[in-house]
Formats: structure tokens, sequence, C-alpha cells
């Protein structure tokens, strides 16, 4: 495609400040930066997780950053550079340095690196590019926008857009190669590419089911073409509407690949999914290509967990290309918040990373988590401190020490998303770490991350949880009201997880040929209601042998590409199952006669009082051992069944209790460290603990080790096999576990 901006530079590449205007004895920030270097940055393996190399040497980077770089947000670098901080993620749009007549002012750009720069010296910057071109360009290209089924009105640009997409491109590559032939573009590390809702590669207005608009439409012709073949009547075809989208062929909440109808939807939503890929695929090759290749390219993508408040919305604004962007060679990193959910983000709650964290490991990728998390002296956007208890100090430093421990325990890096509390503009200017105790706490926390690249930090969890993003496909819109199970069947559960006392891998199916079946002892198998053949090879090979013990929720293997199969779910299980008639509630009474067996004695129910669920599954098959039915019938939801090689338990309900979790670990022999119902986060080197309640904690090793408090610096053990410690309510500790000789 022709380009369409002639980007006609306003002014010369490099501004004549990098050259003149200071004297010898005191030269420019510019004229330092001619003499170093040129800055090198790769990502490698190293004590176990994907670590970010500098110029050949591993580091930890922890980053700040920041809502913008005027006054009212520069104010705050000094002392974040003071706490020792000294890598920066900072937003600079390039479209706002773009003319309408073809022209492009970078200068501006070239000032902010340079201001950067001189409030710290020492800084390296992640530069964060939004991709939303501006208003002028959707006045040119009216054709090339969204428009929302559920109101018939446009939006901004379409993902379909190629004209958006080709111009996108060009602004890109000159912008990136600007900033690298730049003295400043040697203390800039990578660029952070966004687009869509707050940049996070959400469909832009995903609630209002984009995209019938002309762009998208003619793409999803085209995608249909390419998918099944010509077929005349594509050339016709339609985006779903919202009627489309809530219908299913049985009235449950599966799409039936073998109705044209359903198909039709899910087509549409793998049409979208894959057309937000290409484009940041795209973009992602672009800016590696711009870079040489030395600076790291990464997007906010991955999202998992809590897409959505009340129901799920994967399909309409998730992330379901997840295996396609991890197999990309041009993206080093992935980014996203923590859970939004209160039991997540309140003090002592589970701090839920949003993505599958060991799938991103296994290919090899960075992932950093963002910590926009309130502190003490207030929030400008809303949130209510009291609630979640970081309105003192105290409070604001255990979520602090939460939201540290658990990324780096979980192998991700992190930065300190600024917002801040309210100031005389209204807020949006940064200043939560604006007072000497969270900054010395800052302090902290950046010198134990840094020890980090000296510790092994593999995983260690005997646990893994497989989740299967295409599942959500063949899942009825969340407008439907037919899906009220996946929401708490995915927030619910997990958050059940992190509080049952041992650690457990999250991975996507269509990474179970890449892991390490020696590790693992027991499988859960949370949402994989869709797999495909070679999946389902790959399970019956690997996962149902050497003496795993695997728990199946609700539908697994319900949905293939060729339809909906109770059969399909009997083979995949190994016990004989059938479909009932209507709707049941998702909720299981557990047998409580003398055969039940002893570790789920502890399990008072399971599942969700008051959500109906259809189609709903009873366990038949007369080999297996009855342990709970479906509430309200005799039909058995809760079964196990022992093979010799490995041991099937089956849940029609969602198992949302930590005590559910423990007993399930218990049966298939994996570690717990803690049984007080504590959020616990472990690897090969770290412990973490965080709650609620206070009273004597007393935790269980792997192996023995001398144990060390690194918020205390005190000495909890040596060459131990479990310590015992008093553990005050609301708090965090993080322990550091160091081999017996």
């Amino acid at each position: 495609m022709p380009r369409r901006f002639p980007f006609i530079y306003a002014l010369p590449l490099l501004p004549l400040a990098f050259t003149l205007g200071a004297t010898a004895a005191e030269p420019t920030v510019a004229q330092k930066l001619v003499r170093e270097p040129e800055t090198r940055l790769a990502v490698q393996p190293h004590q176990g997780v994907p670590t970010p190399f500098l110029n050949g040497k591993p580091v930890n980077m922890m980053l700040y950053s920041t809502t913008g770089l005027t006054e009212r947000q520069i104010k705050h670098l000094p002392g974040i550079r003071d706490a020792g901080i000294h890598y920066y993620a900072l937003a600079l749009n390039f479209y706002e340095f773009l003319g309408e007549n073809g022209t492009a002012n970078l200068l501006p750009l070239d000032d902010s690196l340079k201001t950067m720069l001189e409030q710290d010296p020492d800084a390296y910057i992640m530069i964060r590019m939004y991709l939303a071109p501006p208003a002028w360009w959707l006045a040119k290209h009216p054709d090339q926008r969204i428009r929302f089924t559920k109101n018939g009105q446009d939006g901004g640009e379409s993902a379909a857009s190629k004209i958006w997409v080709a111009d996108t491109i060009a602004m890109l590559q000159r912008y990136i190669k600007h900033v690298e032939a730049s003295p400043y573009g040697k203390r800039v590390i990578g660029y952070h590419l966004a687009w869509g809702v707050t940049g996070e590669w959400h469909y832009p207005g995903f609630d209002l089911l984009p995209d019938a608009g002309p762009a998208m439409t003619a793409r999803f012709q085209q995608w249909l073409t390419t998918a099944h073949g010509p077929q005349a009547e594509f050339a016709q075809a339609q985006v779903p509407g919202e009627a489309a989208r809530n219908r299913t062929r049985d009235g449950g909440i599966f799409r039936d690949p073998a109705d044209p109808a359903d198909r039709r939807v899910a087509d549409y939503y793998r049409c979208q999914q894959e057309t937000i890929r290409d484009a940041l695929l795209a973009y992602c090759k672009a800016a590696k290509a711009a870079c040489n290749g030395q600076k790291l390219i990464g997007v906010f993508y991955g999202y998992y967990f809590h897409m959505g408040y009340q129901d799920t919305q994967l399909a309409e604004g998730g992330h379901l290309c997840f295996d396609d962007v991890l197999a990309s060679p041009d993206v080093d990193f992935l980014s996203g918040p923590y859970s939004y959910q209160h039991e997540s983000r309140k003090v002592g709650g589970d701090g839920c990373l949003r993505t599958l964290t060991e799938s991103v490991k296994l290919h090899g990728k960075l992932f950093f988590t963002e910590a926009d998390e309130p502190t003490y002296l207030g929030c400008s956007q809303g949130v209510n401190i009291a609630a979640r208890g970081t309105d003192t100090p105290a409070g604001s430093i255990a979520a602090m020490r939460r939201n540290f421990s658990n990324a780096m325990v979980h192998g991700t890096d992190l930065w300190w998303f600024d917002i801040g509390p309210k100031d005389a503009q209204g807020g949006l200017a940064g200043g939560w770490w604006d007072v000497p105790d969270l900054q010395a706490e800052l302090r902290q926390l950046k010198t134990i991350g840094t020890d980090t690249v000296n510790h092994n930090r593999a995983s260690v969890a005997q646990v893994a949880v497989v989740c299967n993003p295409e599942t959500y496909y063949y899942i009825a819109c969340f407008y439907s009201g037919k899906d009220k199970l996946t929401h708490p069947l995915l927030h619910q559960t997990v958050r059940a997880m992190f509080h049952a006392g041992a650690p457990f891998d999250l991975v996507m199916a269509a990474d179970l040929d890449r892991l390490d079946y020696q590790r693992y002892k027991a499988f859960v198998f949370l949402d994989a209601f869709y797999l495909t053949p070679g999946q389902r090879q790959t399970i019956t090979s690997k996962v149902k042998a050497n003496g795993h013990s695997v728990l199946w929720v609700y539908a697994p293997g319900y949905v293939s590409d060729t339809g909906l199969s109770v059969d399909a779910m009997s083979e995949l299980t190994g016990m004989t199952m059938k479909k009932l008639a209507g709707a049941q509630t998702a909720c299981i009474q557990p047998m409580g006669d003398v055969f039940f067996p002893a570790p789920w004695r502890k399990v008072q129910s399971i599942g969700l009082d008051g959500v109906t669920v259809a189609p709903a599954f009873a366990v038949t098959d007369p080999e297996a051992q009855k342990l709970g039915t479906i509430i309200g019938t005799q039909e058995c939801g809760f079964a196990i069944r022992k093979f010799p090689a490995w041991t099937s338990l089956y849940t029609f309900a969602p198992p949302v209790s930590p005590e559910f979790f423990r007993a399930f670990y218990q049966t298939a022999g994996v570690h717990i460290y803690d049984d007080a119902n504590d959020v616990l986060y472990a690897d090969a080197s770290y412990l973490a603990i965080t709650g609620e309640t206070g009273g004597k904690r007393t935790l269980r090793l792997r192996a023995p080790a001398t144990v060390k408090d690194l918020f205390s610096g005190a000495t909890m053990a040596t060459n131990a096999r479990e310590f015992s410690f008093e553990f005050a309510p609301k708090t965090t500790r993080l322990f550091l576990l160091t081999p017996a000789k």
C-alpha cells in the first residue's frame, strides 16, 4: 500500500542542541551520551526465569511509570531516583507529533527524554506509545471506523483498517529510528506499543459488541473464505449482531460448532481476535526492525482473569490469541495490571496476576506486572482506599510488599504506575509514593529485587492449572444471561487455590507439550471445555500417566470443531457421563458417610449457591466412587475413579474453597506449605505469605533450608524443614530459602 503520510520533518532529525550551545566544562546531557556505547537489550533464561539482560548483564528491571512529564509529574522523580529506581516507563504518544499536512515535529520527543535524564542521569527509559490516530485522521477516513452492533453508532479506527495499519507502521518506524539515531536513544531500553481500551489491546467499545463497520465486514468475508474455502454466501456475510451472539442452539451456555448459526458467531469472534493479533504483531515487527533488534518490544496482552466485573467478556474484549503472540520473535514482553477485584486488591488479598504466568515463561518472554494500587495519600480515581485497607501507612506498605512479592515469586518484573492522589487540577499527576516512609519501602524492595538475579527463581509448583482461551469462542455472549458460570469459575476458583497452601502454575492448553511432566503431581483442567485433537492426545499420553491426579471441572472436552459431545467428556475423564435435562444448580452436596475418603471430610460444600447452569452433567460410571450429588437431585456431580497409572476426579460445580484444593492436593501427594488459608507464593528460593488474620504460623518446607525474613533481616531458622512465627494480620512476609549444605 502506498504511504499516505509523506513524513516530511519540519525540524532536523538531530536538533542543534545535540552538538552546540555548551562549554567543555558543562556538557549537555546529549553530549555526555555521545560518549556512551550503544545500549543493547535482550531476554535470556537466567536462574530459572526469562530475564532482561542490559549490555550483557542480567538485571532486575523494576520500573517507575509516570502518567506524563509535565511539572506536576516531574516533581516526583527525585524521590523515585533517590529510592534507587532508575528504570522508567514514560508515555510519549507519537501521532501528536504528526501534522495533518504530513509534517512531523519530533523535537518535543527529544525534549521529554532530555528532561527525564536531567532528573536522573542514570535513567533508562521504556517509551510507551499509544497508537490511536488523531481526530483529523478519523475524519479523513470515515469508512475505516468501528461500528457497534449494540447501538449502530461509529467509534474510532477499526482494527481491520489496512490504511490505519499501514500509516501507523510508517509513523512507528520513523519515530523509533529518530529516537535510536539520537544520543538519547542510548538510554531507551524498549518500546511499549499500546492500542485499544486504555491502551491494553481490548477492542474499543467491546461492551457495545463491535465491529460491523465496512473495514471489519470486508475482513470477515475474507476470513470466512480463507477458513472454509470459497462459498458464494461469504461475499454477502455480515458481522453477527447482538441477537445472534446471544443465541445458542440448545439454549445453554455453549455455541455448537455443528450448528451453522452458532458456528458463524464463533467464526466472527475468531476473526476479530485474529485481526487484533495481526495488527499487534505487525507493529511489533516494525518496531523490532526499526531498532535493529537491540531494544525490548512489548504490549499489554495476555489478560485472562477478571475480564469483566460481573460477566466473562473474553471473546468480546480479551486476548484469545495468546499463543500466537507468545510465539512471535518480535515480542519480548507482555504486561498488565493485576486483578481489580476487591478480594484481590484488599490488604491480605490474593493479588491475582491476570495472565497465565507459566505459559509466558515457557515461551521465554518477560511479563511486567503493573502495580497501580493507591496508597494512604489518596486516589484521584475514586477508589475506596479505606475498604481496601491501604488508607494507613502500614496498609500501604503491606500492599506494596504483597504486590512486589507476588510478581517476583511468579517470575515477572514489575512497574509502579503512579496515578496519584487528587491535586489542584484533579489528579493523574502522580505522587502516591511522595513521602519518606513509602520511598524508604521502595528502596528496600528495589534492594531485594536487585539481588534476585543471584538466586534460583524457577517454579517448584507440583500443580498445573490448565486453561484454554479458545473455549470462549463457544460461550454465549454475556448479554444473553446464559453464562453465570465462567466468571466465578475463573475468579473464585483461582482465588481458592491461592489460599490452599501450595503454589500452582497457570498454563494454556496450547502449551501442554511444553510442560515438564516429571515435576507435576496434580493437574486442574479449569475451563478446558474446548480441546483440539492434538491436545486430547497429549492429555491421554502425558497427563493421564505417571501417577498424576487430574481434576476436571464442569465440561472438559465437551466442545470440539465437529460439535458437542458427552461421549468425548467420558473418554477424556475416564468416567461414563450423561447430560441432564434442563439447568441445574452449580452446587454439590458431598457425601458424609463412613466411606467418604478422609481428606475430603472437611469439605462441607462445593460450588456456587443460587447459580444455575445448562447443560448439566452427571457421572454414571459404576466403577467410579460417588463423592457428592448435585443439589436438588440424586445425580452424581462429584466422583473419583482410580486407574493403574492415574487418578481421575470430576466435579460438575466449580470448587471455590481452599479446603477442597487442600484435600485434592493431599490425595495427590502435593507438598502443602501452609494450612491456615493464607495467600501463599513460593518458588525455588523465595516463600511469601499474606493474609487478613493473624496468629501463630508454621510453614513446612520442601527440603531443609536456612530461612531469612527479607523485610526484617532476621534469620528465622537454620537447616530446618519447618519454622514457626507470629503472623500479624493484614501484613506480608517474604522469606529467602537457602538450601542446607
